[in-house]
Formats: C-alpha cells, structure tokens, sequence
C-alpha cells in the first residue's frame, strides 16, 4: 500500500463536488476494489492509501481526477516541510530511496489557487534540493525518468497555503 494524493479538476461552482465522491465510489464498486482507503478530503485534492494497480484502475476510468502523484507526506506549509526534511530521517530517507533509483529527474512545482512565476518556481525548487542529500541522479528536464513533484494548495480568498504535498 501506497499513498497517492488525488488532484481533482477545480470546482469553480460547478457542483462537481458532489459528483466527486459519487464516481470515486463507482469506480471501486466497478473494479471491485477492496484496498482503497480515503484518508482525507482537502479541497481539490483527495489523499488515499491503495495499490498501485488499484490506483491505475481508478485512473483509466475516471473523468474528474486530473492527476495522481504518489506521495510522501504533507504538510500545512512549505516552511513546515522544509523543516521536516532537515530533522525528520525518515521522511528524508523515503523520498531518497526513491531519488536513488533513478538516473534523471526534475522537479515540478504545481498550484493550486495561486501562480508563480519562474524566479519564484527556481528558488523553491533550490531550497527543496537544498535540503536533501545530494542526488546521484542527472536533472534532465526533457525526459526524466522520474518527477518530483512538490504541490501546494491554496485558499482561494485569502491566498494562505492548505496544504503542501511532496510526491
């Protein structure tokens, strides 16, 4: 079992909301999927513990999920998680046995209710990287073999972060 985290396509006052939860249902009735586990519901995105396979079933027959990440931890803040990742081992150790695998990666900044632009996306990737131990893995921003990506939710009005998911 795995963590994923669910983005789904942004509501707008559309009443997807609702539609949401009903197709997520279905789909595990439809795929008699009994390993899927909601663990919270934040907005646009969903967190979800299940397997690969189950997620990948989820995946082929959805229509409102826009992506699926898997995904380390996440935090209410970016400061939160770069603080986590310079005094906790064991979440540093889990995205490294990751990064270790791999001969390239990037990193992919992604947002929910906010933009930035590149000079800002630049300096967030610099202080993630920062923070981890060096990466034997080339940066290949073309075809990597692997993303990491480092999401962040926010608040429409005010725009303060909910959440911020490494994966």
């Amino acid at each position: 079992q795995m963590r994923f985290a669910l983005r789904y396509a942004q509501d707008s006052g559309q009443g997807w909301t609702g539609f949401r939860e009903a197709e997520f249902e279905s789909l595990l009735r439809l795929h008699n999927l009994n390993d899927v586990t909601v663990l919270c519901r934040n907005g646009d995105v969903w967190v979800i513990e299940a397997s690969l396979p189950s997620i990948e079933l989820i995946l082929s027959r959805s229509v409102l999920i826009k992506s699926a990440m898997r995904l380390f931890c996440f935090f209410e803040s970016r400061a939160e998680l770069f603080t986590s990742l310079e005094h906790n081992d064991l979440i540093r150790n889990e995205i490294m046995s990751v990064m270790n695998m791999v001969k390239s990666f990037k990193v992919r900044i992604s947002t929910l209710n906010k933009t930035y632009n590149i000079s800002e996306k630049v300096e967030i990737i610099e202080n993630l990287l920062s923070r981890l131990p060096e990466i034997p893995a080339v940066i290949d921003l073309v075809k990597p073999q692997i993303i990491l990506f480092l999401m962040e939710d926010f608040e429409l009005l005010p725009t303060e972060m909910r959440f911020c998911y490494p994966g």
